[in-house]
């Protein structure tokens, strides 16, 4: 019997982007050092900010994002499987997008969803 251990990180994202991705990277760093080959972060892991003008502004657009490279590098180097709850990201039209996606242990994008309701 094959046996896979999983890990849901906990944690609060602030407003800068930068920090809450480190200590995303350090949570999935921890759960793959106990073992986990398959690990979750939560919703909007990137940044978190109230004022809806300043997160539209400070949201990068897909191509300028840190998180989906960062995580898609973690992945591959841990050989894991990371599923990012979401990541704030920037439609060309100005609206955001709350993305999910899915990071093989191959470092690619197995998938991603924009949810519906933000």
């Amino acid at each position: 019997m094959s046996i896979l251990r999983a890990a849901c990180v906990q944690m609060t994202s602030g407003p800068v982007m930068a920090d809450n991705l480190a200590v995303a990277e350090g949570l999935i760093r921890r759960a793959a050092g106990e073992g986990a080959r398959f690990v979750a972060t939560p919703e909007v892991t990137c940044h978190r900010m109230p004022d809806s003008q300043e997160k539209i502004r400070l949201t990068p657009v897909l191509q300028d994002h840190p998180g989906p490279v960062r995580f898609a590098a973690l992945a591959h180097e841990l050989k894991v499987w990371i599923l990012a709850g979401s990541f704030l990201v920037r439609l060309p039209s100005g609206k955001l997008a709350n993305r999910s996606f899915l990071f093989s242990d191959a470092g690619v994008v197995a998938a991603t969803y924009d949810k519906i309701h933000l």
